[in-house]
């Protein structure tokens, strides 16, 4: 996998299967190139370093084996140090390691007493998550990102004492980005603050314990995601929503363990966590324990969230229900053939994404365009006089359907019922209503129970 100029550089030859080589003190590997990959590196060793030289999947790797010196791992164009032991952190600064933009790899099991500062481009990782720890011991904040994208993959941590996280963009807000991939986190007192960030994503993560508190966000935040996630929350609220705003919130493929007293989300009321054009979807999880779902957000009546498949709280479904019984208020009749709405006093019995009012209007609220069944259940009589041919119809933003319409003979003794099935794409602000005419004369007509349904 190496050319025999690769070899002939750092002072081998090439073989099929690479080879420990040993160098003596101020010994220099400098242009090492493999398939791809070109680097001009040159890192310093100390007497006795074993370093391993390996191309998979394209990179080229320097690792070493005797870790007695400063030297660094070259993987393609970026630089990655091997942490075996807290001293191959960058020197502490106030109890807190600098980190550089390069990837830090815990090899082993890690415990540090001071915090992490990530720096823009940062990477902590590992060959596995179960078998590489590192455990922060402190009490104050174990991971630190300000005005910087950084990312945590495939490596184990525990910060029992501390808080997890710190993340904010001051000097750009809306630019950083955040990743937690692979991860398992064995528990921590609080999972931390985020503030006005571009992104921030959980994914394929355990976290054992949460003890005292969750996530408290802040600020605007266009992206949240936290997908296949499991989790186990003794303590506080999950997700603390508090003002923050958000483009897109996103819970997804979760199994959730709410303790005593906890909280999985508290937000505002009517979506005021979510900014127009946005959403929030909570979907396909698990929630057990007997800690509070949900606090301030909720599913009928927040129309820029969405819930679905979640075994305790009810799927997001778009509906209403209204209905009047014994009315004897007239619907005046001036002209013939001529449609009017419903004269009646509705009552109002549920609603989703839908607001109604007594006079049987039914405002549809949601974002999206909605197909949905229109069902109208009346009877009526005419107010007098003989025989008279009516009509009920379904009507939308004041005008009717004609294709709805349904015919009956009525008298002032003689009432008939009418049902009319219907089918209907709603836009936000479109509202059904239910009209009737009297087809044959200008006598009023009198409808005395009604049913309205959308669903």
């Amino acid at each position: 996998m190496f050319t025999q100029g690769t070899f002939a550089t750092v002072g081998a030859q090439s073989t099929d299967t690479p080879t420990v080589y040993s160098y003596k003190t101020n010994d220099t590997i400098s242009v090492v190139s493999a398939v791809g990959y070109f680097d001009d590196k040159r890192q310093e060793l100390d007497l006795g370093d074993l370093i391993f030289a390996q191309c998979v999947d394209g990179f080229f790797t320097l690792d070493i084996l005797n870790d007695t010196s400063s030297a660094e791992v070259v993987t393609g164009l970026r630089l990655t140090q091997v942490i075996r032991r807290e001293s191959d952190f960058p020197v502490s600064v106030g109890g807190r390691h600098p980190l550089e933009a390069k990837v830090y790899q815990i090899d082993g099991n890690v415990t540090i007493a001071d915090g992490l500062d990530m720096a823009d481009g940062t990477t902590l990782t590992s060959t596995g998550a179960r078998i590489n720890i590192l455990d922060y011991t402190g009490t104050d904040i174990y991971i630190k990102s300000l005005d910087g994208d950084f990312s945590v993959l495939s490596v184990g941590l525990d910060c029992a004492n501390g808080t997890l996280l710190d993340f904010e963009d001051i000097s750009a807000p809306q630019t950083s980005r955040g990743t937690f991939d692979t991860v398992t986190i064995d528990s921590c007192d609080k999972l931390g603050r985020v503030k006005n960030v571009a992104s921030l994503v959980f994914t394929n993560t355990r976290i054992g314990s949460v003890i005292t508190d969750g996530i408290n966000f802040e600020g605007l935040i266009p992206i949240f995601a936290y997908e296949f996630i499991a989790t186990v929350v003794n303590g506080g609220t999950l997700f603390e929503l508090g003002t923050a705003t958000f483009n897109i919130f996103d819970v997804a493929s979760f199994n959730i363990f709410v303790g005593a007293g906890t909280t999985f989300i508290s937000g505002l009321t009517d979506s005021g966590n979510i900014v127009a054009g946005g959403q929030a979807q909570i979907l396909d999880g698990r929630l057990s324990g007997t800690g509070t779902d949900l606090t301030g957000v909720s599913v009928r009546d927040d129309i820029l969230w969405k819930f679905d498949n979640i075994n305790r709280i009810q799927d997001t479904n778009p509906e209403a229900l209204l209905h009047f019984q014994g009315n004897a208020t007239e619907t005046v009749i001036s002209t013939i053939n001529t449609p009017v709405k419903v004269n009646a006093v509705w009552t109002i019995d549920s609603e989703s994404f839908f607001t109604g009012d007594t006079t049987g209007k039914v405002i549809y609220d949601g974002i999206k365009d909605l197909s949905v069944p229109i069902d109208i259940s009346v009877r009526l009589f005419a107010a007098g006089g003989g025989t008279q041919d009516v009509t009920v119809y379904l009507a939308l933003n004041g005008s009717i359907i004609s294709g709805s319409g349904r015919g009956v003979e009525v008298s002032g003794t003689k009432g008939q019922n009418v049902s009319i099935p219907w089918q209907r794409e709603l836009i936000t602000t479109d509202f059904p209503e239910v009209f009737v005419e009297n087809n044959s004369g200008t006598t009023n007509i009198v409808v005395t129970d009604g049913i309205f349904r959308m669903r």
